[in-house]
């Protein structure tokens, strides 16, 4: 319960953020920094390594804390990139979306406890396995066509902060503050320090936002993670 009620509470203050944190950036790139603040690589990225800092009950943890995020990132996430005349017409093409029905099919699936046919549920693991190898050669295949040189800007910095300081820094602090558990409060602010979702990339490409500045994003949080995020688990040590 603690590590949903902090997934939702993450969800919403990095909502309150995307109102403040980027005025005067061109709306292709505030589309894109606005999503890569509220979703983060805490599926692909932050799941082996809760489990490897925290074992099997860290990843078990992971998994409920995901749920907010998920639907957060495939519900208010989209309404970043999908424009609509009206509000009705925002809503249906966001609730119709494949991947919202999904997380939807996936709700009820749980909490039936349903199992699906087998070679459906072989399809959806193979699709599965495959999902993170064709999204990273996708931006792969972006960043091919970019300059690395321009990765580094200021822009790219700041964002940089926000997604690897920023986010798990007010993680910690309200944990800290409300006397979340210990082992929650790991996760959380382990995940709230993952890089910005490779979905990111793929979505500015499909919905007309900077793609190449998108993957960049992707990219260089990516790399900055490597060094964040053993910082942060030293600061959960102590």
């Amino acid at each position: 319960a603690q590590a949903l009620l902090v997934s939702c509470m993450v969800q919403v203050a990095c909502y309150i953020l995307n109102m403040v944190l980027y005025p005067g950036v061109g709306e292709e790139k505030k589309k894109v920094l606005k999503y890569a603040t509220m979703a983060s690589n805490a599926g692909i990225l932050g799941n082996p390594v809760a489990e490897g800092i925290f074992g099997s009950m860290g990843l078990f943890y992971a998994s409920f804390y995901l749920i907010p995020q998920r639907t957060a990132m495939w519900s208010l996430g989209m309404t970043y990139f999908t424009k609509a005349p009206d509000r009705k017409t925002l809503i249906k093409k966001i609730c119709t979306h494949p991947c919202i029905v999904s997380v939807f099919i996936g709700f009820v699936l749980m909490l039936l406890q349903m199992q699906i046919p087998g070679f459906l549920g072989d399809t959806v693991h193979s699709l599965n396995k495959a999902n993170t190898a064709v999204s990273m050669i996708f931006v792969g295949t972006v960043l091919a066509e970019a300059d690395m040189k321009t990765m580094i800007t200021p822009l790219s910095c700041y964002y940089a902060a926000v997604r690897l300081i920023l986010i798990p820094a007010l993680v910690w602090a309200g944990c800290l503050l409300f006397h979340i558990d210990t082992l929650v409060m790991g996760i959380s602010v382990v995940l709230a320090a993952m890089p910005a979702a490779s979905t990111t990339a793929i979505l500015a490409a499909k919905y007309g936002g900077d793609e190449v500045f998108a993957t960049k994003c992707v990219v260089f949080t990516t790399l900055l993670s490597m060094v964040s995020a053993p910082v942060w688990c030293m600061v959960l040590q102590r």
